[in-house]
């Protein structure tokens, strides 16, 4: 997120308002964005991300689910996670 974009400091709100759950890859998916589209930013992003605090959801339920969801709408199953 931009610092001089509109709503920046109420989006940054809304997001420390909830509980945050990540699927088991979710930061290496990030990072590889990350250095693909923002290589020069990237090492400080990825700080300013890893500072978010997140529970990790990896329970056999959540794999299931992104099965069902994958097959369902012929989607990559990590994207389904």
């Amino acid at each position: 997120m931009q610092e001089n974009e509109d709503h920046c400091d109420e989006a940054i709100a809304l997001l420390m308002s909830y509980p945050l759950f990540q699927p088991p890859h979710f930061i290496a998916e990030v990072a590889a964005v990350l250095a693909r589209k923002k290589p020069i930013e990237a090492d400080q992003d990825l700080a300013d991300l890893l500072e978010v605090e997140m529970a990790i959801a990896d329970e056999p339920t959540i794999y299931q689910q992104a099965i069902r969801l994958s097959i369902d709408l012929n989607h990559p199953i990590l994207n389904t996670l």
